[in-house]
């Protein structure tokens, strides 16, 4: 998946490349009519995903959008690349992920930060919609060193009929199942 092209969306200049993963991977950006600083997920070109990881791409941008909450993150923006992949922007939270944080000395630190995961989760919670994929790489920090949870792409919603997974098929990150 690893593409060497910068993808091309109108109003945005993407700068480099944060990350990936087995879906889609995550550019810093810039939004250019506001001028402001985001992160762009955009689904994998990958053939072989086909329309199912369009769809589910597109859940979890309408998931993030029925959430708002502190601890969560926010959307700002759906739609298309000049190649046609789907993606979403949200904001570019300059804090890290808890994955490259060492809490283990810092009881007091690690409280702050469960809390802010659990308010985050109980508000995901009670709108219905459950995440399945916490683990480290998940919980960013803002500016302000707020937790926020991010990546909803195989949360369960009571709201949608639609599965994820299927018989036989795993999604998601197998050292935290």
């Amino acid at each position: 998946m690893s593409s060497e092209i910068v993808p091309e969306i109108t109003g945005y200049r993407l700068d480099r490349r944060l990350g990936e993963g087995g879906m889609a991977e995550v550019w810093a950006a810039e939004q250019l009519s506001l001028g402001r600083a985001v992160a762009i997920k955009i689904l994998a070109a990958d053939p072989r995903a086909g329309d199912e990881a369009a769809l589910r791409f597109e859940r979890e941008a309408r998931t993030i959008a029925r959430l708002e909450h502190p601890n969560i993150v926010g959307i700002f923006d759906v739609g298309r690349t000049a190649d046609g992949r789907a993606y979403y922007s949200m904001p570019l939270l300059p804090g890290g992920d808890l994955a490259a944080r060492d809490l283990r000395a810092r009881p007091s630190e690690i409280l702050r930060v469960l809390r802010g995961v659990l308010a985050g989760l109980a508000h995901a919670h009670g709108a219905g919609i459950v995440h399945r994929d916490i683990k480290p790489a998940n919980v960013l920090f803002d500016r302000n060193d707020i937790p926020q949870l991010a990546d909803f792409g195989i949360a369960r919603s009571r709201h949608d009929d639609a599965r994820v997974t299927t018989e036989r098929q795993t999604i998601g990150s197998s050292a935290y199942m």
